[in-house]
């Protein structure tokens, strides 16, 4: 059977023209020979600044030049559009080696796996038409670790040739052919749509890769997009405008790190105040009111001309209602009062733990904690940290002096702990990565059977936690982003092991209301390490219920509540692809490209400030971005007029993993609402 006419090109490589060397390549946004001869596509498994080199090269051989991977690496190259349905995609591919790798996307690899793939979803989520191993070719639909074989032959790969493969899909029907021959034709229907290109994890070479389509899948093709666009125009009508509340002069208030916050612990209806992490451009910490008025201004507590503050977080750690702003510097860790910028304590670092790799602790994160059971923040934590996690933690009391440490057995910590009352004792309990430990030290639990998880790639260690009450009335559960072993639920009571998805290397976690008509809270697991931006929702319960890739970079953001009805939105700041806010649906409902700050979308800088919070006095959040030297704060374009306003507790002392527990409150009117009128891009 002939495969089907086509008649429009959607991407091809144009490999013979292109100069020798290193091809998708560099951290910079310049990739102007890529857009030259690949043009249409680009490479996702390759994160543009924590692994912006590929093992892409242009070579040239007896047949001309050609696309050389040059390791047992995990490498492709796409289109950019995922809006595509039925298409026909084609690449010759010769096949060096026949044996591959282990590595953070498939742990248990060996085999060779060079072809070309198809409606990718996402980065684990495609059908796959390659050679394999020495003497098979397969035609694969890949969901994570499943790989479901559609078809397969016995074929005997010739590693001095090229093979020519080309994959046609139109509905549910995939027929692929080897070397112009027919081999399979089945159908499924997994996936409807979707990029395509080529995909490699060992040594190979690729000549003449095409996507192409035909007149009536061109059609279906301008039919998706249609339709997905007047699906987003409506959604983002549905929702508040955002409009610039205030901006301020940066050159006035100075650099470093920005924060808004109440300082009072309950009941505050006073305006937020603005945290500087700078004095006068210099290091320390400024705090402002919402006139750009200096309310004081502190140095750095153990030398004026030192580090700059490296992290902040906001608690009542003496329980007289105001917090208190505990910090992280260069030199050790502070307590310092919000009403004046006062020294309530300082300390140096401790002395690194058994297993640290230098001469001094490193830390970087701090976490304040109600370990007594009074109500307040009485106790302070920090861990060391290194690219193979954590192994001690110690606990402070709020005069900084040492109450105990510990050490842990395997698994180590990961990069982000945290601290939650699990067993409803009135006590908080510390998670340090699968580990739980009371207010005392006592090791109450560790994760069932999680010394015997094998993925190591990437690190072999949960990086970050969050525990609580995820389903109304139901036990405290604690979701994890488990690296390799992918996202991970348990019974905070007791460590009992819930729920296990291998979704990828699992490295953020955020606990939100990302759907007001599902029961209870629900779970975001970012991805990272060659499956960067993979945004995976999960129910209380452990349930997937969502799932998409918004750019090849995010592990996520914190949550936003911006409508006010229950619905939150993740805020991803990672690329101008996916720069704005998202709901778990996989919908881009804000772009922040088109806010009334930029002249056009080319001059989007990708900025953003603090955290989402509430600044001008109703519940719903705002969001602060800089751009061209002054700091705006954008917010709702109208008044909340229901009797009910949802308004999310949050955790200022924890602040990542962002933690957003559901409430609801009465209404609550903004203190001003001199607001502009919305407007739109370059007004």
């Amino acid at each position: 059977m002939e495969p089907i006419h086509t008649t429009k090109i959607i991407a091809k490589s144009e490999i013979d023209g292109c100069p020798l060397g290193f091809i998708f390549r560099g951290s910079g946004e310049d990739r102007e020979k890529e857009e030259k001869y690949f043009p249409g596509m680009e490479a996702p498994l390759n994160h543009p600044h924590w692994f912006s080199g590929t093992y892409f090269y242009i070579i040239e051989d007896e047949e001309g030049k050609a696309l050389e991977n040059i390791a047992k690496h995990e490498a492709t190259i796409v289109t950019k559009d995922f809006h595509l349905a039925d298409y026909r995609v084609e690449a010759s591919v010769r096949q060096f080696i026949f044996g591959s790798l282990p590595n953070c996307d498939d742990e248990y690899c060996l085999v060779a796996r060079n072809g070309v793939i198809f409606r990718m979803q996402d980065l684990r989520r495609y059908y796959q038409f390659c050679l394999e191993g020495y003497d098979r070719v397969v035609l694969y639909m890949r969901w994570d670790y499943n790989r479901a074989v559609l078809a397969e032959e016995r074929f005997p790969v010739d590693p001095s040739r090229y093979h020519h493969l080309a994959a046609e899909v139109k509905g549910n029907c995939i027929r692929c052919w080897c070397d112009d021959r027919l081999i399979f034709d089945v159908n499924d229907n997994t996936y409807s749509q979707g990029v395509a290109g080529i995909r490699t994890n060992s040594i190979c070479r690729f000549r003449d890769i095409c996507v192409s389509t035909w007149d009536e899948g061109y059609s279906v093709y301008l039919s998706n997009v249609e339709s997905s666009q007047k699906k987003l125009a409506e959604l983002r009508e549905s929702i508040p405008k955002a409009v610039i509340w205030k901006d301020f002069d940066l050159s006035k208030l100075g650099t470093g790190r920005v924060h808004f916050f109440k300082q009072k612990v309950e009941n505050d209806d006073s305006d937020a105040v603005l945290l500087m992490g700078s004095v006068k451009n210099k290091n320390g910490l400024s705090l402002f009111n919402l006139n750009a008025e200096l309310l004081w201004e502190a140095q750095n507590p153990f030398d004026p001309q030192g580090s700059g503050v490296g992290e902040f977080k906001f608690a009542d750690v003496d329980g007289d209602g105001i917090k208190e702003i505990v910090c992280l510097w260069g030199e050790g860790m502070s307590i310092q009062r919000s009403t004046d910028g006062g020294l309530v304590a300082k300390a140096p670092f401790p002395k690194p733990g058994p297993y640290s790799r230098g001469d001094v602790a490193n830390i970087n994160h701090i976490y304040p904690g109600d370990l007594e059971g009074t109500g307040y923040y009485q106790s302070i934590v920090i861990k060391d940290d290194s690219p193979a996690g954590g192994w001690t933690f110690w606990v402070y009391d709020t005069s900084l002096n040492l109450k105990w440490t510990r050490t842990l057995t395997l698994p180590a910590m990961g990069h982000n702990i945290n601290l939650h009352d699990v067993d409803n004792d009135g006590r908080e309990e510390i998670l340090a990565g699968y580990h739980c430990y009371n207010g005392d030290g006592e090791k109450l639990w560790t994760v069932e059977r999680c010394q015997y998880w094998d993925a190591i790639q990437g690190a072999r260690h949960p990086d970050s936690v969050i525990a609580g009450e995820f389903i109304p009335g139901g036990e405290k559960r604690a979701a994890y982003a488990g690296g390799g072993e992918g996202f991970v639920l348990v019974d905070a009571t007791n460590g009992k092991l819930l729920r296990k998805e291998r979704v990828g290397h699992a490295q953020g976690v955020i606990v939100g209301k990302f759907d007001k008509d599902m029961p209870g809270h629900q779970i975001l697991i970012g991805t990272r390490h060659q499956n960067y931006g993979i945004l995976c929702y999960f129910s209380g319960d452990g349930e997937p219920i969502g799932r998409y890739q918004p750019d090849y970079i995010s592990q996520g953001g914190p949550t936003v509540n911006w409508t006010g009805d229950g619905t939150e939105y993740v805020l991803l700041t990672t690329s101008k692809r996916a720069y704005g806010l998202w709901d778990r649906h996989g919908n881009y409902v804000m772009d922040f490209k088109e806010l009334p700050l930029y002249p056009d979308a080319s001059s989007a800088g990708v900025n953003f400030v603090s955290h989402p919070t509430d600044i001008t006095g109703d519940p719903r959040d705002e969001f602060a971005i800089i751009y061209q030297g002054r700091l705006f704060i954008f917010t709702p374009d109208k008044q909340w007029e229901r009797d009910k306003i949802y308004a999310p507790i949050r955790n200022e002392r924890v602040i990542y993993p962002a933690i957003s527990f559901e409430r609801w409150v009465e209404k609550v009117l903004r203190k001003s609402d001199n607001l502009p009128a919305p407007c739109s891009k370059g007004e």
